[in-house]
């Protein structure tokens, strides 16, 4: 689509705007974060139907079958870009010029730009909170960390290098103080020979 001149100028116009910073992803996220996906999906359905409509001149969005291929409703590599430009700006996504051919009709966009908006959340969904995480990293004993060899990553991680891999940490120290007997000896005969 770089061949056509007129596309090429709306291309490098594109490149050439300057961001404003605003994450127009999240400010639609939040909008629609607390509906379903089928709602969701609704919503971005109508924002297509909505921005085809302004792009090709139509009068009225309803106008817009949005089960009807973009080639059927009259697009062309120019107004494709144009409609990538406007949804790019809506969603702050970084669509490619080929989406309208990537993804035939403004049902299946839409489809897209769902699954695009949302997927991140949706895998996170089901994850356990922090709270959760902390207890259940609390709940294993060190030397377990250190049989995994996980023990220098999670220091490294947890930015107390400094101190030496060998060091125990103030967390080190407040779960040693919260161990039974049974991890303190675990410890204790993990460095000794026997």
């Amino acid at each position: 689509m770089d061949g056509v001149p007129d596309v090429r100028q709306l291309l490098a116009a594109e490149q050439e705007e300057p961001t404003d910073g605003s994450d127009g992803s999240q400010d639609l996220r939040d909008r629609l974060g607390g509906l379903s996906a089928a709602e969701r999906e609704r919503s971005l359905r109508e924002l297509v139907r909505t921005t085809v409509a302004e792009v090709l001149s139509y009068r009225d969005k309803t106008e817009v079958d949005t089960d009807k291929s973009f080639l059927e409703l009259g697009f062309d590599s120019l107004t494709s870009v144009e409609l990538r430009t406007q949804l790019n700006r809506a969603t702050a996504l970084r669509l490619p010029a080929t989406v309208v051919f990537d993804y035939p009709t403004p049902a299946a966009l839409a489809a897209h730009l769902a699954a695009t908006l949302f997927a991140a959340a949706d895998d996170t969904a089901g994850e356990p909170g922090e709270e959760e995480i902390r207890r259940a990293l609390a709940a294993v004993p060190i030397s377990r960390f250190r049989e995994a060899g996980l023990l220098p990553a999670l220091l490294r991680l947890a930015d107390t290098a400094e101190a030496g891999p060998d060091a125990p940490t103030d967390d080190e120290t407040s779960e040693l103080d919260s161990m039974d007997i049974e991890n303190l000896i675990e410890i204790a005969l993990d460095g000794s020979d026997s």
